[in-house]
């Protein structure tokens, strides 16, 4: 399963839900491959010296669609730079499963569009892409958290992971210590909202084979 995660806005929390999913699939022993194709080198930078037998990180390269061809683990994550749509096309095209975080922001809701653009180009040259939004760095029972909801419904005719993920220190706590959210503290929320979101993204995958 290859899964990109993709939004023309930086701070939306791409590279924290890749590296997380990454982690998770790894966490009980699924092959799985972090392709850092952002170029801040996030993914590299905090937790190359923590690949496992069952995680390998990579750069994304020059060309991320040959990168991510060339990979043979059961599962591909690809963290994605934002304002480069040639990159993210090429990613697009090699997906199983298109996730686009978004925070309860008119801004990023703004920037939302861009991306879905491209998608609709990897969509007319390639056939469907499955892609989903992801509701991400919530703060809990908000109004603007259910608008939020209801505008990307309503404008971009794109469906929504029913999992959410909200605003926990714990995701700016755990990266300190080289480890990912559900390692650094398994009964928290955090961790639960997390192994949920991979659960649904793995029911997604399985639905379109």
């Amino acid at each position: 399963m290859i899964v990109v995660i993709v939004n023309q806005k930086g701070g939306t929390g791409k590279t924290t839900v890749a590296i997380n999913l990454a982690f998770g699939t790894a966490s009980v022993k699924l092959p799985t491959a972090l392709v850092d194709a952002d170029e801040q080198g996030t993914c590299l930078h905090f937790y190359e010296d923590y690949q496992t037998e069952y995680l390998h990180i990579y750069p994304g390269g020059d060309d991320i669609k040959e990168t991510v061809g060339k990979l043979q683990e059961k599962y591909i994550f690809v963290d994605t730079a934002p304002h480069d749509n040639d990159a993210m096309y090429l990613a697009m095209v090699e997906a199983d499963l298109v996730i686009i975080p978004t925070q309860a922001s008119p801004y990023d809701l703004h920037s939302s569009e861009r991306t879905i653009e491209v998608l609709r180009e990897v969509e007319n040259s390639y056939g469907h892409t499955p892609c989903y939004f992801l509701l991400n760095r919530l703060k809990p029972n908000t109004i603007l958290g259910r608008e939020t909801l209801d505008y990307i419904t309503n404008n971009f005719q794109l469906p929504i992971l029913k999992t959410q993920l909200h605003d926990y220190e714990l995701y700016k706590q755990a990266p300190l210590t080289g480890k990912s959210v559900s390692q650094y503290a398994p009964n928290h929320k955090a961790s639960k909202e997390l192994a949920n979101l991979l659960v649904e993204m793995k029911k997604l995958y399985k639905s379109y084979e």
